[in-house]
């Protein structure tokens, strides 16, 4: 399928006239756990326009494209124009309304999502970036993805979530940032055999023993033994809910041969992987125990989030 002529440029404003008028994006509420696009559009206001006093259940973020307008929330006025984004959230009275001389327009973006992905800036009423009008311009066009509006406001609204959030965060520390980072590429690169320490460094461009001092101050282990651990963590997981062969085990889990993956085991756990998968029970600590169990009932709730 060519997908080049999808979509128009939407990042040249003539493609979108500023004289549009009123438009809904409809959209189907799939109930997408972590952000949940519920409604698009933008309207061109007539002189005077007000909506409310009202209160939504959701999130809405209006972007102002032009124009003039008042934002009236928490006993606060704010005279808004082009560049301006006016935060709605759920369960406050707002009201708003168009300029009599210059009204504006705008475009809104309105969405459920966890407050994990919020960005801190969204506590604000009013936040002006102008930097992210191409954003919900490009959202108007999400009918031309006929079954998946949806997936495609989903994007754009991370793509929002991104720019606010770095705009918005505290500097991270430096330290935390290179342990997380130094974690999250153990934990996705561990099953492959060529992974290493300095491999790791390097990408980060950091001395190694720089990076493995820092992180045993941070985690209370070296990086190679977090990446021991995390190897046999998964293995284990592997030989108690999987039939594979111990040889396709040890590769799965970055072992270039079963010998070496049955000799790390047999440190850790005083005794062989087939000896382990035959009475798992008799060797699991306390914590494997509970990790085990936690992971058999996982499919026993829902993880949605509405």
């Amino acid at each position: 399928m060519n997908n080049k002529n999808l979509l128009p440029d939407i990042c040249e404003p003539e493609n979108l006239s500023p004289n549009s008028g009123h438009i809904d994006v409809l959209l189907t509420n799939r109930g997408f756990a972590d952000i949940n696009p519920l409604l698009v559009g933008q309207y061109q206001c007539t002189p005077g326009h007000f909506y409310g006093p009202n209160i939504r259940c959701y999130y809405l973020l209006h972007y102002v494209v032009s124009g003039k307008g008042i934002f009236k929330v928490n006993n606060q006025t704010y005279n808004l124009s082009k560049g301006d984004i006016f935060v709605i959230r759920p369960g406050e009275e707002i009201a708003y309304s168009a300029d009599l001389e210059n009204p504006w327009q705008y475009r809104w973006i309105a969405f459920n999502c966890t407050q994990e992905l919020l960005p801190e800036c969204l506590k604000e009423d009013i936040i002006h970036a102008p930097e992210v009008e191409y954003i919900f311009r490009s959202a108007i066009y999400a009918d031309r993805f006929s079954h998946a509006k949806e997936m495609y406001i989903c994007s754009k609204l991370f793509e929002l979530f991104a720019i606010l959030s770095q705009r918005s965060s505290p500097k991270e520390n430096k330290m935390d940032s290179y342990v997380q980072i130094a974690k999250n590429f153990i934990e996705s690169n561990y099953n492959d055999p060529r992974f290493s320490i300095s491999m790791l460094a390097e990408k980060l461009n950091l001395n190694r023993s720089y990076l493995s001092t820092i992180f045993k101050n941070i985690i209370g282990l070296s990086l190679q033994q977090y990446l021991q651990d995390f190897r046999l963590k998964e293995a284990i997981n592997l030989l108690l809910h999987t039939e594979m062969k111990i040889e396709n085990i040890a590769f799965s889990c970055g072992y270039s041969n079963g010998f070496h993956f049955s000799k790390m085991f047999r440190q850790k756990y005083g005794v062989s992987p087939s000896q382990y998968r035959k009475n798992p029970k008799a060797f699991m600590s306390d914590e494997d125990n509970e990790n085990n169990d936690n992971d058999n009932n996982e499919t026993k709730s829902s993880d949605a989030v509405y």
